[in-house]
């Protein structure tokens, strides 16, 4: 017996011949309706592919839709939980877009953040590494803008919306603790703890006027004098002013007022310096 009589016959040919590209579904259910709803096919049983609504022998057969029709019922009664409603919906072109600009950018807000932070916090740092963190500070909210605009793009029902949302503000809260922390260290540095508007800003800023390299010490103990003086003056006032002339809140005119305190003493001041000043000889 030779090898060609032991091997297996070759399979018999396709019955359907599939016409049209192969991936589309349309293509086997069309080979499906030709093979199974033409002459020979069916009888007043129906045949086991329980196509219910195929026509009896030599009778009209159905059509393509009437066909699918048919497939469509069979399907929804075995699979109830595979109709449109339940199906997964896919996102759409413009949001995915939306969704990878926006997960781009919040990185880059990140990166540019956690930068931010860890140069704030540099105790001894140059004028130039100063003004790049300025710089950056400047392109962090630049990047804050730019998020909140995608995000605002974003649909509201979105899974990743609120995940979003929550990063960023966790970042922006960084954000404006590391912007505080250097404005304090700043300030600290600089030596600024009164504000402009006080009395003690003004009568500095007058001092510095009238002695730029600093008050002699003539003038120093001209100025304790005249406090000490004036401290004097007030506590004889109230003490010679009977009780019952006194107000209820304290506020009298003669009474004690730091602002008036610090014009009366710089009056004094300045005609002190102006009575004591010599001309030198490199000024002319």
């Amino acid at each position: 017996m030779s090898v060609a009589d032991v091997e297996s016959p070759p399979p018999p040919p396709p019955a359907v011949v599939l016409q049209g590209d192969t991936n589309d579904p349309h293509t086997l259910l069309r080979a499906v309706f030709q093979y199974y709803c033409r002459f020979g096919r069916t009888s007043t049983q129906g045949c086991s592919t329980d196509v219910t609504l195929v026509k009896l022998k030599r009778e009209r057969r159905i059509t393509y839709a009437m066909f699918l029709e048919a497939m469509g019922i069979m399907a929804l009664k075995k699979y109830p939980n595979l109709t449109l409603n339940h199906g997964q919906q896919l996102d759409p072109p413009n949001t995915v877009i939306t969704l990878e600009k926006t997960q781009l950018s919040l990185e880059q807000y990140q990166r540019q953040v956690h930068m931010v932070n860890t140069l704030s916090r540099v105790n001894s740092a140059s004028q130039a590494e100063v003004q790049d963190l300025e710089d950056r500070i400047k392109f962090c909210y630049m990047l804050q803008d730019e998020v909140a605009e995608l995000v605002s793009d974003l649909p509201r029902g979105y899974e990743a919306y609120r995940r979003i949302c929550k990063e960023v503000e966790i970042i922006s809260a960084n954000l404006e603790a590391s912007v505080k922390y250097m404005a304090k260290v700043h300030m600290h540095r600089s030596g600024v703890v009164v504000s402009e508007d006080s009395p003690r800003k003004r009568e500095n800023a007058a001092l510095n006027k009238l002695f730029p390299h600093g008050m002699a010490p003539g003038i120093q103990e001209t100025m304790k004098q005249i406090m000490q003086a004036e401290h004097d003056r007030v506590r004889f006032k109230d003490a010679k002013r009977p009780v019952d002339d006194k107000d209820d809140d304290g506020d009298d005119a003669d009474s004690f007022r730091p602002s008036e305190f610090s014009d009366l003493c710089l009056g004094h001041m300045e005609d002190t310096a102006h009575s004591t000043w010599q001309p030198d000889e490199d000024s002319f």
